[in-house]
């Protein structure tokens, strides 16, 4: 909510003869998604994995990061950090079968080794590599309606090259 309150900008347009501002427009707009995106992306690559520890003065929780070795430190950076994106539990890791979270893993996914977006075998294969083979594909193509009441087709065979991750 922060992100998105902080990339509303205010413009204006003056109406008038010859560029006089008899008349000035005025509205706020909300700059771009990607703009967004960008910005929670850099958020969630560093966010802060916390625990939650009582106080023992005023006996209340409070969110501490766990990778601070000293109790002061820990307490001060707690407050540094309020405006960070924080996590209690890591996520689980997608690249390798996990049933209790729900992940199947990425071994023998398809992928495509000529992307670079997110079916990338670079993305998608978690560093393990992927293998590449040619399949025969044969389906119906140059199909024709025939008067009257039937579709007549020709077979087609095509080769096609195919990558799974290792």
């Amino acid at each position: 909510m922060v992100i998105i309150l902080s990339s509303v900008d205010h413009q204006c347009k003056c109406h008038g003869v010859s560029g006089s501002c008899e008349l000035k427009s005025c509205w706020r707009s909300l700059r771009s998604f990607t703009h967004i995106a960008n910005q929670l992306k850099e958020l969630y690559d560093n966010s802060i994995e916390v625990h939650l520890e009582r106080n023992l003065i005023d006996k209340k929780l409070h969110f501490v990061p766990k990778s601070i070795p000293f109790r002061r430190e820990k307490q001060t950076m707690s407050i540094a950090y309020k405006d960070a994106l924080i996590f209690l539990n890591a996520s689980p890791n997608y690249c390798e079968l996990d049933l209790s979270a729900g992940s199947f893993g990425t071994i023998g996914r398809v992928c495509n080794r000529s992307s670079r977006a997110i079916d990338s075998c670079e993305l998608l294969c978690c560093d393990r590599g992927y293998q590449s083979h040619l399949v025969t594909i044969r389906s119906q193509c140059n199909c024709r309606f025939q008067w009257c009441c039937y579709v007549q087709c020709q077979s087609c065979v095509s080769t096609q090259e195919i990558s799974r991750c290792l």
